[in-house]
């Protein structure tokens, strides 16, 4: 039989699970693969070797968990942040932000925050509490160790130990990142400056409070003001109640005022919950109004005024729009003859005030300070306690939905939610009678008490539970309010503690087990929500393992980055209106820990913990093919770039030749240098000279074997730019790779077996632009080969591939075979200069195989050089026998 090309032109498919090796009726099998090992998949259909981590700094504890929080304020600027036992560490445009140069010098007298850096002998440290320097308890450092301590990184301490970040759940408006916990009292972490961050405790206000006491049960306060004590008819409080709010409904009879006015003056205030009423009798000449006071008394504004010559009397009412009750009286502030005779008076009402415990004394009886006047020091029934406490439990969830907070899900209240009034994120308070801005305390109609997890904001606010999917949102129209909530219930799934990413206008979340990656979408033909398993034919990656934590990287790729618990990196290419569902996996020297993306000039830069050894590193996946120059290239882990170029302002046609930089080189007599990219004068390009002559901003270019000038008489002349850098053979500041063997692209050429010493390397060559970390293995490897015969299907028969035929985009290197055991180099060296690194190739590639007939007819790729590599379609020759 003449052999068949069976094409291969895309992998959207992803990695097939081995279940599903055979399953060649299913659509997207021939876009499939066997193993896509540290290779992700392109919406296009091509795929790519992944690109190397960039090494950013050491977390702080090497032997302790930590986890990555974005910050994004706008895509100009957003932050990383390493939250760690009791610590956080900001980082900002790829690097770990530290204190300025410009420091100032410790001084007396300076109110000093959590972070903020001082400067004394030429060392830098970091104020560990917020105090007001002086010479005594609060003095200069190093002595005192109680408020300073040496560092120059950023940080500031937080409340979580190591086992709680997991826990912790965040939500952020503009400079303000919101974070909650079970265990801990809500807290807002606050952006002012680069290096000026605050850790606060969530102020709210007005509640949130549970449902109104429906027992006997009575609590006593002793007064209506200030520091009161609360008293209780039988057992209430706990000790761990301290910080709790109370609430304390008392029934006010209507109140009156009667006075007779002969001139100017003021009557007695009376308490008003809304509705007030002034009758007038007697012929009288004057004016009079109606005062109402929202501040105990202190200041009075007008209601409505009246007046009168000998010919008019008030009969009227009003009704006041106030939150809280208020006094009102009546002010003669204009006087003529006659007696003024006024009857004001005001409607009884409910008057609701609120009490945050301080001291705990027993289970009956408590110490408080009033924050909001109670309307009676009387015993009362009606009464409510706060929802948030350390009694009750916090919010384990946040998230935004039509300009308010909204809350979910504490210990006592597991599927409960709460929301501020709209525009006010602090405050909970509801009306009476309600209005449409007042907070909402709503709850999930479910007859099972699983926690709400995730409170997702898409269209409505969707609410995941352990065993379910609802949606909360407005009953009658597109504002939700306290009198128009409609909850619906959308599935049966269920979430794993792990936070949903938003793709579009789709949730992705993990199913309890944490083995199972779904998706969700309003679908307006049944009015509700649905999806389908995202995992289901990559099962295999899934298998005995669960997913811990995620993060979407929108550009380039729409490539969501999921982490294994056992510390590998599964990649989903996810673009589901081109029905492209891709998972491949990412290994390294390590296990990663944390993942978190932000927003970058070019790219969404995705960042990682990785846990090496007995250290942990932040890192972060550089941009790949920022350039087709094969110097440029970073295919390394826990890599470092030495790349210091300076820009060149001028080059003179003379003998020898004089280099003019923009700033300062720092080059001295008899080092190497290397130019490139100069206009005109392009002579001198990609060549190597020797420095000779040089001044602070000037040297010459002499011949680097025979020191003899170079003469420029002959080049065209410089017309702008080029860049110009120090060429050397050893490379220290490796620390972080101590004892590692690494692999390394010096000037576009390929070294390995060098291992870091004392936290240095020294090369065998000279090379200007230096990439070294630790070196990774991509391999891919396609499903079996299946096209109809006139007899069948080619599954169960011998295949032999005789030769193949890769498409590349801008590749090098790399290794081809029936199988990863059977692999042959590909030979890449064209009509390169010599000295000149291998260009990166795009085309088609040729291979034969070594190998005889079996089944599947496999082919299979690995790189293993810190080299780019895109494959965009495999074309295998195939011959069937029998």
């Amino acid at each position: 039989m003449q052999p068949i090309s069976a094409l291969k032109p895309a992998f959207t498919g992803g990695e097939f699970a081995p279940s599903l090796w055979e399953r060649v009726d299913l659509q997207r099998y021939n876009s499939g693969c066997k193993t896509l090992r540290n290779f992700f998949v392109h919406p296009h259909g091509g795929a790519s070797n992944r690109p190397g981590l960039q090494y950013i700094a050491s977390a702080k504890y090497g032997n302790k968990y930590g986890r990555l929080v974005p910050f994004e304020f706008s895509k100009e600027q957003a932050y990383m942040i390493e939250f760690g036992e009791y610590y956080c560490r900001f980082y900002m445009n790829g690097g770990q932000i530290i204190a300025p140069t410009s420091t100032a010098a410790w001084a007396s007298g300076v109110d000093y925050y959590i972070g903020d850096f001082v400067k004394v002998s030429d060392v830098i440290y970091r104020s560990k509490t917020n105090h007001t320097s002086n010479g005594t308890d609060h003095n200069t450092p190093p002595g005192n160790t109680t408020d300073w301590e040496e560092s120059s990184v950023y940080e500031i301490e937080t409340p979580y130990a190591e086992t709680d970040l997991v826990g912790l759940k965040f939500v952020q408006s503009a400079d303000v990142l919101y974070i909650t916990s079970s265990d801990f009292y809500p807290r807002t972490l606050s952006r002012y400056s680069h290096i000026s961050w605050r850790l606060e405790l969530y102020p709210f206000e007005d509640g949130p409070f549970m449902s109104q006491n429906v027992t006997v049960k009575t609590i006593t306060p002793s007064a209506t003001t200030g520091t009161i004590t609360l008293t209780a008819s039988e057992g209430l409080f706990d000790i761990l109640h301290v910080g709790a709010l109370f609430k304390f409904d008392h029934y006010i009879e209507g109140q009156s005022y009667t006075g007779a006015f002969t001139g100017t003056g003021q009557g007695t205030a009376i308490k008003c919950g809304g509705t007030w009423r002034i009758i007038t009798h007697g012929t009288w000449t004057g004016k009079i109004k109606v005062e109402k006071s929202t501040d105990g008394g202190t200041t009075w504004t007008t209601i409505r005024s009246f007046s009168s010559a000998d010919d008019y009397n008030p009969n009227t009412y009003g009704e006041e729009d106030e939150e809280r009750p208020f006094l009102v009286r009546i002010n003669c502030h204009s006087y003529t003859s006659g007696t003024i005779n006024v009857d004001l008076t005001t409607d009884a009402y409910t008057h609701v005030g609120i009490a945050k415990i301080s001291d705990y004394t027993s289970a009956t009886e408590v110490e408080a300070e009033v924050q909001e006047e109670i309307g009676l020091a009387s015993a009362t029934a009606d009464w409510s306690e706060g929802a948030w406490s350390d009694y009750r439990g916090y919010p384990a969830t946040v998230n935004f939905y039509q300009d308010r907070v909204v809350f979910a899900s504490t210990k006592a209240e597991p599927q409960t939610t709460w929301g501020t009034k709209t525009s006010n994120y602090v405050n909970f308070g509801r009306s009476d009678p309600l209005v449409d801005s007042d907070g909402i305390t709503v709850n999930l109609p479910s007859r099972k008490m699983n926690a709400i997890r995730h409170l997702v904001s898409l269209g409505k606010i969707i609410a995941f539970t352990s065993s379910s999917e609802w949606s909360i949102g407005p009953a009658l129209s597109g504002i939700i309010t306290p009198t128009s909530i409609s909850q619906q219930f959308q599935g049966s799934r269920g979430s794993s503690e792990v936070t949903p990413e938003i793709i579009g206008n789709r949730i992705i979340f993990i199913q309890p087990k944490g083995s199972i990656v779904r998706d969700l979408v309003y679908d307006y033909a049944t009015d509700g929500y649905t999806g389908d398993p995202l995992s289901l034919l990559s099962n295999h990656l899934f298998q005995n393992h669960s997913i811990v934590a995620m993060a979407y990287q929108a550009e380039p790729d729409s490539i969501l980055w999921c982490l294994r618990n056992d510390g590998i990196l599964l990649s989903l290419t996810y673009l589901r209106e081109q029905e492209v569902v891709a998972w491949a996996w990412h290994d390294t020297d390590g296990d990663f820990e944390s993942v978190a993306c932000i927003p970058g000039d070019t790219y969404d830069e995705v960042w990682f913990i990785v846990k090496r050894g007995s250290q942990r590193f932040i890192e972060r996946l550089t941009q790949r093919m920022v350039s087709t120059d094969p110097r440029d290239q970073f295919f390394v882990d826990c890599g470092i770039s030495y790349d210091s170029p300076k820009t060149i302002t001028g080059a003179t046609k003379a003998e020898p030749v004089v280099i003019t930089t923009s700033e300062a080189h720092g080059f001295s007599n008899g080092d190497l240098v290397d130019i490139r990219d100069v206009q005109g004068m392009a002579e001198i390009n990609d060549l190597r000279y020797k420095v000779a002559n040089a001044t602070t901003y000037t040297f010459e270019l002499t011949d680097e074997e025979d020191d003899t000038d170079i003469d420029g008489t002959a080049f065209s002349a410089y017309e702008s730019g080029g860049e110009v850098r120090k060429a050397e053979n050893t490379f220290s500041g490796l620390d972080h790779l101590e004892d590692k063997e690494v692999a390394i692209l010096a000037d576009g050429n390929v070294i390995d077996g060098i291992t870091v010493e004392s936290g240095s390397i020294t090369l065998p060559v000279y090379a200007s632009i230096v990439h070294v970390g630790l070196p990774y293995t991509a391999d891919l490897e396609t499903l079996n080969i299946e096209f109809n015969l006139a007899s069948g299907t080619t599954q169960g028969k011998l295949l032999k591939v005789a030769q193949v035929q890769f498409y590349f985009l801008n590749s090098r290197g790399g290794w081809i075979g029936p199988d990863k055991d059977h692999l042959d180099e590909i030979v890449q060296r064209t009509n390169e200069p010599m000295g000149s690194p291998i260009v990166l190739y795009t085309g088609p590639h040729k291979q034969p195989i070594t190998g005889d007939y079996k089944e599947g007819g496999n082919v299979f790729f690995r790189q293993i050089d810190p080299l780019p590599v895109t494959i965009l379609a495999i074309i295998p020759k195939v011959t069937v026998g029998g």
